[in-house]
C-alpha cells in the first residue's frame, strides 16, 4: 500500500497516519513529530498524492533564559504575553476614539520620523518606557485602504496582529513593514473587503 511506502521514509516511530474512513485520505496524526522530509518524492507513484504543507496556525518559539533558577523560561514566556496584551489594550483604546481613520488622509502634515519629545507633542504616549503611537497615515478617499503607523514597535507585535487580521473575512489584504532598521516603527496596511471602512475592520479585528 502507497501509505507504507510513505511511512518508510519517515520511520513510524516518528510519523503515525490516521485515515478517514469516508474520503480514504490519509493525513499525520501529529504534525509536529514530522522533520518536513521530501524523500517520497523519489517515488512516482508518490509524488501527485502526497501534499506537505506548513499549517499557518502553527508557531514554535525557543526560549532561553540566562538566569533559569531566577527567571525560567515559562516565566518569561507569560510576561511577555501580559506585555502584548497590555499593548493590544492600549491601542484598541485608540483606534476605538470617535473619528480614528474615518476621513481621507493623503498627507502627513507631520515628519514620519519623530524624535522623542516630538512624539510627546503628538499625543503620543509612552509604554514600558519606550515612546509608541498609532497614527493614520493615509487612507483613501472611499476610507477601504489605510495604512497606519506604529511609533515605537517592530515585527514583535506586527506579524503577530497581521496574522489575526488575516483571518477576517472582512479584509481583503493586510501587511506591514518596517521603513528603515534603524527606524523604530513599522508601517501596518490594510484594504477592506466590500464597503466596509477600514476603520471598522481595524476595530473589529485588532482586539
Amino acid at each position: 500500500m502507497l501509505i507504507f511506502k510513505y511511512l518508510r521514509f519517515f520511520g513510524t516511530h516518528l510519523v503515525s497516519l490516521q485515515v478517514d474512513s469516508v474520503t480514504g485520505v490519509a493525513s499525520v496524526s501529529n504534525s509536529r513529530l514530522d522533520n518536513g522530509s521530501r524523500e517520497y518524492l523519489r517515488l512516482p507513484e508518490l509524488t501527485d498524492v502526497v501534499e506537505v504543507t506548513l499549517n499557518p496556525r502553527h508557531f514554535l518559539f525557543t526560549v532561553e533564559s540566562i538566569a533559569p533558577g531566577y527567571r525560567p523560561p515559562d516565566t518569561l514566556v507569560k510576561a511577555a504575553i501580559d506585555v502584548l496584551l497590555q499593548k493590544c489594550a492600549h491601542y484598541l483604546a485608540i483606534v476605538e476614539r470617535p473619528g480614528f481613520a474615518s476621513t481621507p488622509v493623503t498627507e502627513v502634515e507631520a515628519d514620519p520620523v519623530l524624535t522623542a519629545s516630538e512624539a510627546d507633542e503628538n499625543a503620543h504616549t509612552r509604554l514600558y518606557g519606550r515612546v509608541v503611537g498609532l497614527d493614520a497615515i493615509f487612507v483613501s478617499p472611499d476610507l477601504r485602504r489605510a495604512t497606519f503607523r506604529f511609533t515605537g514597535e517592530d515585527h514583535t507585535l506586527g506579524a503577530a496582529l497581521r496574522y489575526c487580521i488575516l483571518q477576517s473575512d472582512a479584509v481583503k489584504l493586510c501587511g506591514y513593514c518596517q521603513p528603515h532598521p534603524l527606524e523604530d516603527a513599522i508601517c501596518f496596511e490594510i484594504q477592506s473587503q466590500g464597503k466596509l471602512p477600514t476603520s471598522i475592520a481595524f476595530v473589529m479585528h485588532f482586539g
